[in-house]
């Protein structure tokens, strides 16, 4: 018996949520990859990981974003954090390991985008994501609130 060549499933579209905790406001966005405004020179076929990051970061050079991959289905373990430095203001990568990539999945996303950190003010609500895409919950718990260990 002779199977008929597989072709590569391509995804063609990446859920983002993009979210303000200083604002207590998040949004979901889907991105077709077809319809993007690229340079032609750029190649968005595989937009995961730190290519996404890039995308983002020239729309919100202000966000931090954690994105599944570098290729999310060949090192699905891994993910991308990418930010621009406040120091040399130039865009800078970092790949975690751990259940992060995972995660994202599972709750159908590609991936989150903070607008507008403000890290170390000490008033940052904790953000709890739940359920899967298209119904997926954001809620902004207070610390002091949250159960604490022993």
């Amino acid at each position: 018996m002779r199977l008929a060549p597989s072709t590569p499933i391509q995804q063609t579209t990446r859920q983002i949520v993009r979210i303000d905790s200083t604002q207590g406001r998040w949004e979901l966005e889907t991105l077709e990859i077809n319809t993007l405004n690229k340079d032609p020179r750029e190649e968005y076929l595989v937009l995961s990981g730190e290519p996404l990051c890039q995308y983002v970061l020239r729309g919100h050079p202000d966000s931090m974003i954690i994105a599944r991959g570098p290729l999310p289905y060949l090192t699905g373990n891994k993910a991308t954090v990418g930010f621009v430095s406040p120091l040399t203001q130039l865009p800078h990568y970092g790949y975690v390991g751990g259940r992060v990539a995972f995660q994202l999945h599972n709750l159908g996303l590609d991936a989150v985008v903070f607008l507008n950190p403000a890290i170390g003010t000490g008033s940052m609500p904790i953000i709890i994501l739940r359920g899967r895409v298209p119904d997926l919950v954001v809620s902004f718990e207070d610390p002091a609130t949250l159960p604490r260990g022993v």
